[in-house]
């Protein structure tokens, strides 16, 4: 509690110096609505019945490095699991869950793996990232399975007019990290088009204090380096208002190597290679202003190989068929999208005797429904039939959106749903120590909160929050015969999640402009039972899951000048199911300084970042050591 009234102290001292700058001249601007497609139903962040956050275009430029992860590692209520520097393992977790409970969509896609329900967001740039939409809370009425702690949805960039345009870019930076790419994007007729290409390597051999028991030195990292290769391709063809068909692919392919645990020891010779190819074709018909409907296609391929002297290598291969369609209608007082998808999955590799596979077929709807200029109701309802198990799963959510007082931007909303979460094919299919008697995990999520902006010298929005999810069967491994370790739906968890967001804006005139702000999250998110008589682990705080977390930004533009910064607290954390082992809290700070020019019709941007811009020394997966202070440079050229 003294953190976070320490944070709220630094963050009225910042407003208070914006609001010194003010003049009798400034302009304050009224606080746009931003729409979120996340629902499945087009709403206002508002006026939603959960907490949903957006990061929009302008915000994903400001932060520094180039990956999925380094984006929502500034992100309010967001915890990144990361296993190292530029290019390592990346996971999330949502209101004190993991990564399997958390579903990632691209363009409404889902891209967690069937085999481990876990998405590595290292393996997602940002170059092709138009906007993220963070669901704070369960929606499996609306997508199904790992949407207990949340949703997020990244949307794709597309051609917006009609007019060439052509980007290079690089960026060099510390123990050789080099970048560069190229985009180019154009329209014949009714086709758009836009093809984008980057290679991305380093050497990763980053410095890092090393504690042996008796003392504290400097180390640097070895076998930590990566090469990445991306390729990007998107169709579009409309034909008048009332036809659309996109087509997108990303193909992705990483090599880095994998050092292992910091124990002391020399480090591991170890490899791993990933490539994914991700591949969508969708068809939108506008029957009127009213109706359309829609189908989409998708198909993904991706193949991991891990290797290591002296051992048999291990390789997976995932692949996913995806055919979804819906019908939209819309009109003043109603809302609804329905539909249904087929989903095929199947895995090979070393550690499964036979390819294992699954169908899921799902049906689903979900409402808006307007009672008045000051009430929103929002149900869903969601069937899921998972064949490998043999399981009928059915899903609903029912939410609402208050405004109580006409002339104030103060919205009520509350929520509760039931969730689940499908056992993977690792769990199910694992060579000798599958089992196939798991059932799918299932969740009670309930939220409620507010949302208030208003406009004050600055344009001002405060969000507070609470989350409660009761997540029960969840899928452990534990000793079984033999001394194996085999999985069992054995647990339950009781997350219980306190939230507060405020941010503030200011555009002083047409050179200047400020923003702030200030996110922080008490998480108790605890074990409620007992694996064995006695067990030393029941109403713990799950492992690696921080007890509190903060995130403060600052922004300044001034002219072709911007300045960002981004602070971080993790508090208490723990590494062990009994909490003996506590690990240390981080304070991190990140910054970057940009400078935009135009000469004729080339945009020129250049941007130098900061990391770790107070050399912290810091880990946040034991034994996993995380980089000291280090530097990139950017330069872009814009048709």
């Amino acid at each position: 509690m003294k953190t976070l009234l320490i944070q709220i102290l630094l963050f009225a001292i910042c407003s208070n110096a914006s609001s010194q700058v003010a003049s009798s001249r400034d302009t304050v601007y009224s606080i746009e609505e931003i729409v979120v497609k996340g629902g499945r139903i087009e709403t206002g962040i508002y006026w939603s019945p959960s907490s949903v956050k957006v990061l929009d275009e302008r915000k994903i430029s400001t932060v520094n490095g180039s990956r999925l992860s380094d984006i929502l590692k500034t992100t309010g209520n967001v915890f990144m699991k990361t296993y190292g520097g530029d290019g390592s393992l990346s996971t999330i977790s949502l209101n004190g869950l993991g990564a399997e409970h958390t579903l990632v969509l691209i363009d409404g896609k889902k891209i967690n793996s069937f085999q481990n329900s876990q998405a590595d967001l290292s393996l997602i740039p940002k170059d092709k990232i138009e906007k993220i939409e963070i669901m704070s809370n369960g929606a499996s009425s609306l997508y199904g399975s790992n949407a207990i702690g949340g949703v997020i949805n990244v949307i794709t960039k597309s051609l917006r007019n009609d007019n060439p345009k052509a980007e290079l870019s690089g960026t060099l930076g510390s123990y050789g990290y080099n970048k560069y790419s190229v985009n180019y994007g154009n329209s014949t007729g009714n086709l758009k088009y836009d093809l984008f290409y980057s290679r991305e390597k380093s050497k990763g051999n980053f410095k890092y204090i090393y504690y042996d028991g008796t003392s504290r030195n400097e180390r640097e990292r070895n076998n930590n380096g990566f090469v990445a290769d991306n390729l990007y391709l998107d169709l579009n063809y409309r034909t008048g208002k009332k036809n659309e068909i996109r087509f997108n692919s990303g193909f992705f392919s990483q090599k880095r190597d994998l050092p292992g645990i910091e124990a002391g020891t020399p480090s591991s010779s170890a490899q791993q290679r990933d490539i994914n190819w991700n591949n969508n074709l969708s068809y939108s018909h506008f029957l009127n202003e009213a109706v359309s409907i829609s189908s989409d296609l998708n198909y993904q391929n991706n193949l991991m190989k891990y290797t290591e002297p002296g051992l048999d290598e291990s390789h997976y291969r995932n692949r996913v068929l995806t055919g979804l369609t819906t019908l939209s209608f819309k009109n003043k007082y109603f809302k609804n999208t329905s539909g249904f998808e087929v989903t095929y999955a199947d895995i090979s590799g070393s550690s499964f005797d036979e390819t294992a596979s699954r169908k899921q077929c799902s049906i689903f709807t979900a409402g808006e429904i307007n009672v008045s200029d000051f009430l929103k109701l929002f149900p869903s309802l969601r069937y899921d039939y998972i064949s490998d198990i043999g399981r009928d799963v059915y899903t609903g959510k029912f939410g609402l959106n208050f405004k109580p007082v006409t002339g104030i931007n103060l919205n009520l909303r509350t929520s509760i749903g039931n969730n689940f979460s499908a056992p993977t094919f690792n769990e199910l299919y694992w060579k000798n120590i599958g089992n196939r008697n798991l059932r799918p995990e299932s969740s009670v999520n309930f939220d409620a909160g507010l949302i208030y902006r208003f406009d004050l010298i600055t344009q001002n929005i405060i969000e507070l929050n609470y989350t409660r999810i009761r997540l029960e069967d969840k899928i452990v491994w534990k000793p079984a015969e033999f001394g194996l370790w085999k999985p069992f739906n054995i647990d339950i968890s009781e997350s219980n999640i306190f939230s507060i967001e405020i941010n503030s804006r200011k555009r002083f005139n047409d050179d200047f402009e400020m923003e702030i702000g200030y996110g922080y999250t008490y998480n108790s998110s605890v074990k409620k039972s007992y694996d064995y008589p006695g067990d030393a682990s029941y109403g713990k705080q799950i492992f690696f899951i921080p007890v509190e977390l903060s995130k403060m930004n600052l922004g300044v533009n001034y002219r072709n000048v911007s300045l960002n910064f981004f602070y971080s607290f993790t508090g208490k954390r723990y590494s062990d199911f009994e909490n003996k082992e506590r690990l240390p809290v981080i304070d991190l700070l990140d910054g970057n300084i940009g400078y935009t020019i135009k000469v004729n019709k080339i945009t020129i941007n250049t941007k130098f970042e900061i990391n770790n811009v107070l050399n912290e020394d810091y880990i946040i997966i034991q034994g996993y050591p995380m980089p000291l202070r280090n530097y990139k440079i950017n330069l872009s050229l814009i048709y």
